[in-house]
């Protein structure tokens, strides 16, 4: 796992539209990272919601706003690497600053030990928040128990039963 020496200076910029959405989760360990680390320049670029119809085409077609993607979220390290989507933005920054935690035992192989974690990401963000995010922004028929989103309801406590495991067999900090 990499980490950051304090003394290196290291600029890192986030474009994302100027709403709360798919990336907040990566914001607050930014905003960690920032406060941590003295040497970790920060910034966040928007790109307005409300001008998207005029603004985006155009912003879409640079690949230095876009990504290679064409799509937002987009993190662009020390302005000379661009890395695009939420997973591998988080999974990123994770593995930079050491948020990735650490084997149970000390000769566990990493790769095996990046991939129990790489699980418990893609779980955790996939099967739940993206779940929940449904469920909370949508008008749940409770009643009806063949409405699609009652149905999510049911299915997000067999997810987290299943996040739990994969923490329980991924590693010690969480």
């Amino acid at each position: 796992m990499s980490t950051i020496a304090s003394e290196e200076k290291i600029k890192i910029r986030l474009r994302y539209w100027n709403v709360r959405g798919r990336i907040q989760p990566v914001r607050f360990m930014l905003e960690d990272v920032a406060a941590t680390y003295p040497n970790v320049d920060y910034q966040e670029d928007f790109e307005l919601l409300e001008k998207a119809a005029e603004q985006w085409p155009i912003h879409k077609a640079d690949s230095k706003i876009s990504g290679p993607f064409g799509n937002l979220p987009v993190l662009t390290w020390n302005d000379t690497h661009i890395i695009a989507q939420t997973l591998p933005i988080g999974q990123f920054i994770a593995r930079k600053f050491g948020m990735y935690g650490t084997p149970k035992t000390a000769n566990a192989d990493p790769i095996v030990f990046q991939g129990l974690i790489d699980g418990v990401v893609s779980c955790a963000y996939t099967d739940i928040i993206i779940s929940l995010f449904f469920i909370l922004y949508s008008q749940v028929e409770f009643d009806n128990p063949e409405h699609a989103y009652a149905i999510l309801v049911k299915k997000s406590a067999g997810d987290f039963k299943m996040l739990n495991n994969l923490l329980a067999k991924s590693s010690t900090p969480f």
